[in-house]
């Protein structure tokens, strides 16, 4: 019944908890209702006097209340008494699902006791016993009056079936509840899944509408027995208010759409079928206007009554056309269509709540789902019968026209190919920024690109049809006509580039890829050409490999330049630095005669330290100083460097600080980082000021790399100087009283890249300079590689007169008198040695025959005979071959010293030499000491 108007009268009825022993009680006889239209009034506002006796009470004896879609929220009150002595527990239910929300007050002696807020559109947590439906657990006390007040407001249609439940029969009717509903989806699970198999086997449409059936009606139920809500979209109450309206009116759209097509309603009721059409698309876009706004939802149902009543109608159009699909229709939707009815007719408030009216749709609609799985069963089963007739007379039609179609088809095939890839082939040929050319074998030509007609310079009637060698110039016949042979013979060319000559004689570079194209047979048809102009690449080739042939030209020049420098300063030199030493050594000259000799020697020495560096330099970048890699300690080479450069930080008093924090082993050439960094720490001091410092620790950065740092507290440099501190010839200063040659950086640059290293500078004038390298550490290498020189030394040599009572006969051959007379002077010194000299070198072997001497000194650059050949004439004479020969030379080049070691000299010596480490290195070949 539907309540609208309400009695002014306060209900004197109350439900005793002690009176019934009944497991469950309807509350309906109990309740009293108010309408809350405006959705606004509260629990204080309805315990007012003036609204408290609005309650409609003394209700009909009906199971539930039933109210139809109202806007209005409806407020319940409930009185219970217990007169016994002892609490009793009860859990008052609402069997509705779909309300969206419900606001528990529970009062015990006119005391707020428990309050609760519920519903689908709060969380599922809310609920006070965990259900599809809403469950209230309370306990009445003993000789207490318990009021509740429930407020109930949704958007669907509202009924109310309000019980009172022993718990333990409550869990018993729960457990039936969700036994019956597991069995119901189980049944339709079981016959979704059937149907699909069908569906997949048959490819039919007819039982993927009915596939649609299922879905749409299972969700349809998820949605009216809260299974939504409670399990399925817990978070999207949008859903569970609307989706009963939704999910029915596409199951009715399928059903409908289902009946259609099996009674094949357009033949049969070309009219109704019309309304049948519109009735389907009504209810497709029903659930667009329900999503829109839920007040549409009294015309989804008004919607859904008269799809169901056309339904009737049709199915008994059809039976009385004895139409045999109809009859199988009408027994499976005979009970869904009663459960549909009873379903609205509850909605609608004109049949009361109980078992049937709840449940009547689902065991309607399982029957009917059995009757029209039989059916679509049977169906199949008819359907497969004729497959196999069908397929048996098929297979016999298939052997038949096989044999007329089969050569038929495989030309066609051919032909379909052959289009297809000419078509793709032509579409890629048009885009490629190449120029692309087709001839067949004959080389006839049948495709050129844009590209190459613009590269050629013809137009396209004038290539197509004709032969290449109609639009070739003559003399690149030859090589197309080889092209073509060695393509026929299955060589690949590659990328070739000719010679070509354009239609208006004009020559260009041409690179062309070629291959042969073949058809489905893989026989070839056709020849593809890819051409593309590369005269500017072929100029630039050019252009760059003259340009390296002239750098190498200059840079043999400038090598060949250098050693000729080299060589003409050091004979000098020669002179100027050995005359100097012998005057140094004279005891008879004044003390200015002393000071004047040794700004001599300073002078020299100076010079000879510049070409020295120049010969560094030269040999770096012409790569001709390798790397030995041999394990060393970093710390004892900075050691080592200490010792040679601490006499001349003494001189400014200056003070050398190693922090030595820790050995850092490597393989590293010593030689090479020895002279680098003796250059960075001679420097520090060079430029330092006096009683300054110079800090120089290493670090290990990680398992990778190392660091040694050189830091000064000198005269820094200015950023413009900064800049330019590892070019060659540039100094740290203009100052004059401190020398240089402005090559030491330039030189520890380029050893420190070639020991694959950095190194950076930071400078501040005033304060000084900090110098750091970064090299790599290394653990292990595949094989050294060994150094092609090795440079000279700083350490000063000393000598030491060997103990000996022999005179060793040594013979010099110089065509230079004047070195002759300077080293003869030299060997006064040294009374174990007599040197005999020769002038002409043609006369060396005799003067070598006759002397017997026990080593020979060798000049190079001699004229007549020079070093290189007098030394072959002596090893080539059985008496003279076991002598050992020292060249003196002032060629001093790498590949010089190189060519004299493979000549056969013991040792190579370069002007000016050093007194000491000759007559060390005659001592050496001699056996009268170690290795110098």
């Amino acid at each position: 019944m539907l309540i609208t108007n309400f009695s002014v009268a306060v209900s004197d009825e109350y439900l005793d908890v002690n009176s019934s022993a009944k497991p469950s009680i309807s509350l309906t006889p109990y309740i009293g209702i108010l309408e809350d239209a405006s959705q606004q009034l509260t629990l204080a506002d309805i315990e007012q006097e003036s609204l408290s006796s609005s309650f409609k009470t003394n209700l009909s004896s009906t199971k539930s209340i039933n109210l139809r879609f109202t806007s209005s929220a409806y407020w319940l009150r409930l009185i219970i008494d217990n007169s016994s002595d002892l609490p009793i527990e009860k859990v008052i239910e609402l069997n509705y699902t779909l309300m969206k929300n419900i606001d528990f007050y529970w009062q015990i002696d006119h005391k707020n006791h428990q309050t609760i807020h519920t519903g689908y559109a709060l969380p599922y947590e809310n609920r006070a016993y965990e259900s599809t439906i809403f469950a209230f657990p309370v306990q009445i006390s003993a000789h207490s009056q318990n009021v509740i007040y429930i407020r109930c407001a949704t958007p669907n249609a509202m009924f109310i079936e309000a019980n009172l439940w022993e718990p333990s029969a409550f869990q018993k009717q729960e457990l039936g509840r969700y036994g019956f509903q597991t069995f119901f989806f189980g049944i339709m699970i079981s016959i979704f899944l059937f149907t699909l198999g069908l569906a997949i086997a048959t490819k039919d449409i007819d039982y993927y509408c009915y596939l649609s059936m299922i879905f749409f009606m299972a969700l349809s139920f998820i949605v009216s027995r809260g299974f939504g809500a409670t399990y399925v979209w817990p978070h999207t109450p949008w859903l569970t208010e609307r989706g009963l309206l939704i999910f029915a009116s596409f199951f009715f759209a399928s059903q409908l759409l289902f009946i259609y097509r099996v009674l094949k309603l357009k033949q049969l009721m070309p009219r109704l079928s019309l309304i049948a059409k519109g009735l389907i698309a009504l209810n497709l876009i029903m659930p667009m206007l329900v999503s829109y706004s839920i007040k549409l939802a009294i015309f989804a149902n008004i919607l859904i009554t008269l799809t169901t009543v056309f339904v009737i109608i049709i199915l008994v159009i059809a039976c009385l056309k004895k139409q045999t699909n109809a009859y199988f229709l009408s027994v499976g939707f005979s009970l869904l269509i009663i459960g549909i009815l009873i379903r609205e007719l509850h909605a609608a408030g004109l049949i009361e709540t109980n078992f049937y009216s709840l449940n009547g749709l689902q065991l309607g609609s399982c029957f009917g789902l059995l009757v029209f799985t039989f059916y679509l069963t049977d169906r199949f089963r008819l359907l497969h019968q004729e497959n196999e007739t069908s397929a048996v007379y098929l297979k016999n039609s298939r052997l038949k026209l096989a044999a007329a179609t089969e050569a038929h088809s495989a030309s066609v095939t051919q032909q379909i190919a052959l289009k297809t890839q000419a078509e793709k082939l032509r579409t890629i040929l048009e885009l490629s920024p190449d120029g692309i050319g087709i001839s067949d074998l004959e080389g006839m030509i049948t495709f050129v690109s844009d590209k190459t007609m613009f590269m050629w310079g013809y137009i396209k009637e004038e290539l197509l049809g004709k032969s290449i060698f109609d639009v070739i110039d003559i003399s690149s016949h030859e090589t197309v006509t080889n092209m073509i042979a060695q393509l026929l013979k299955g060589n690949s060319l590659g990328a070739v580039v000719y010679d070509m000559v354009r239609k208006d004689c004009s020559h260009f570079s041409c690179e062309v890829n070629s291959s042969l194209i073949y058809d489905i047979d893989n026989k070839p048809t056709h020849i593809l050409f890819i051409q593309r102009d590369v005269t500017e690449r072929v100029k630039l080739a050019k252009e760059l490999e003259l340009a390296k042939k002239m750098a190498d030209q200059a840079n043999l020049a400038k090598s060949v330049f250098v050693s000729h420098m080299s060589h003409e300063l050091r004979s000098p030199l020669n002179a100027i630095l050995g005359y100097s030493e012998l005057l140094q050594m004279d005891n008879s000259i004044t003390t200015e005669q002393l000071d004047f000799v040794q700004e001599i020697l300073k002078g020299g020495t100076h010079l000879l330290q510049l070409i020295n560096q120049m010969l560094d330099l030269s040999k770096i970048e012409s790569g001709h100083i390798g790397l030995t890699l041999r394990p060393e300690n970093i710390s004892t080479i900075i050691d080592d460097c200490l010792v040679l450069t601490r006499p001349l930080a003494q001189k400014k008093a200056i003070k050398l600080r190693y922090q030595h924090k820790q050995d850092i082993f490597t393989l590293c050439d010593r030689t090479q980082l020895i002279q680098l960094l003796l250059n960075l720490i001679a420097n520090a001091i060079k430029y330092n000021v006096n009683q300054g410092t110079v800090d120089i620790s290493v670090e290990l950065n990680d398992t990778k790399t190392y660091t040694i740092h050189v830091i000064d507290s000198g005269i820094g440099m200015d950023p413009e100087r900064l800049a330019k501190v590892f070019d060659p010839y540039v100094r740290l200063t203009t100052t004059e009283d401190i020398e240089g040659t402005g090559l030491g950086l330039s030189i520890v640059q380029k050893l420190v890249n070639l020991m694959d290293g950095t190194i950076g500078v930071k400078s501040e004038q005033g304060v000084g300079s900090h110098f750091w390298i970064t090299m790599p550490l290394l653990t292990d290498v595949d094989e050294p590689i060994t150094s092609a020189i090795r440079l000279p030394s700083t350490e000063k040599n000393t000598y030491k007169m060997p103990e000996s009572s022999c005179q060793y006969q040594v013979l010099y051959v110089d065509d230079n008198a004047s070195n002759l007379k300077l080293t003869a002077n030299m060997f006064r010194a040294f009374s174990h040695l007599k040197l005999a000299t020769l002038q002409d070198s043609t006369l060396a072997i005799a003067q070598a025959l006759l002397q017997c001497p026990d080593v020979i000194l060798l000049d190079i650059n001699m004229p007549e005979m020079d070093g290189y050949q007098v030394l072959k004439a002596i090893k080539a004479n059985d008496v003279l071959k076991t002598i050992p020969v020292i060249a003196l030379s002032a060629n001093s080049m790498v590949e010089d010293i190189e060519r004299g070691r493979v000549a056969g000299f013991s040792h190579y010596l370069s002007k000016p030499v050093d007194k000491t480490v000759l007559i060390q290195t005659i001592d050496q070949v001699l056996g009268l000491r170690g290795q110098v």
